[in-house]
């Protein structure tokens, strides 16, 4: 099946759902595909973008940049019977566009956390420009340290990743495998979900979430490990700038994950998919 490039800017498209053959002892999830076309960039303003679905607002701080990955995840969001849940969003970020759009989308409460105090105030800006300050509560906490008297429906998490020596960027890295914030959400999740509960999370394919790359288990099958089965799994495509912060980083991927095949367009630029797994709590 070909594969489709992101677009430019604010919209992009999922490819269908990967299938697996379950008597093979393989992945078997859900298959869709959907384009987003429910978020664009305002005339009037370019310090924010707007989605037309729902029509709430989101501000970008000076020199930001709008939520890409966000954007898709949102899709996911809207497949899925948020009514009346609860719901916990890691890694919050500036734009809180996954919880306001869960609290949009059908989800009676949310609850926000960050590490980082200027994506806290960012992700309160948000929250109150579209008058949420009810429904969601955003706290400056760890996973670690965050605890909770009640579990939640649904984990929604698009976190940290790039596989890093040291981590210098708490917006971007994760660690030397890419993976430390992903287990943490994991063992969390695998605690904190209602029975029936699911995780929403992202992860890059050189990470190794379906085949393996490197010495570590797949992203799937340590989620399986923790009571967890893959409901969906869908990515798209990423494209790094020459010069980014994904491309300087290649050298320590490819050491840490060897069997991973760099690819490129046309252009000559780095490509690579961004997955969203939707894994539900036995």
């Amino acid at each position: 099946m070909r594969e489709m490039l992101a677009a430019p800017c604010f919209f992009g498209q999922y490819n269908r759902f990967i299938m697996r053959n379950k008597a093979k002892n393989r992945l078997q999830c859900k298959k869709f595909s959907c384009v987003n076309r429910n978020f664009f960039a305002s005339n009037e303003n370019k310090g924010e973008i707007k989605n037309s679905k729902y029509q709430y607002t989101l501000l970008l701080k000076p020199n930001g940049h709008p939520p890409r990955s966000g954007l898709f995840v949102c899709d996911f969001l809207d497949k899925i019977d948020l009514f009346g849940a609860r719901v916990l969003d890691v890694g919050i970020g500036e734009s809180a566009i996954l919880s306001i759009h869960a609290v949009f989308a059908g989800a009676q409460e949310v609850v926000g956390i960050d590490i980082d105090c200027e994506a806290i105030k960012w992700a309160k800006k948000n929250i109150g420009e579209n008058n949420l300050n009810g429904k969601v509560t955003v706290k400056n906490i760890s996973i670690e340290d965050f605890k909770d008297s009640k579990k939640f429906d649904y984990v929604i998490s698009n976190p940290p990743q790039m596989p890093a020596k040291k981590i210098v960027s708490t917006h971007d890295d994760g660690g030397r495998d890419g993976r430390r914030y992903i287990k943490k959400i994991i063992k969390f999740s695998s605690k904190s979900l209602n029975t029936g509960g699911a995780l929403l999370l992202t992860a890059f394919d050189f990470l190794g979430v379906v085949d393996r790359y490197g010495e570590a288990e797949t992203i799937c099958t340590l989620l399986q490990n923790f009571g967890f089965r893959i409901e969906s799994l869908g990515s798209y495509i990423k494209t790094a700038r020459r010069g980014s912060y994904t491309e300087k980083s290649l050298p320590w991927i490819k050491k840490i994950y060897p069997r991973y095949r760099v690819e490129r367009n046309s252009s000559g630029k780095i490509v690579y998919k961004m997955f969203v797994i939707e894994a539900r709590k036995a």
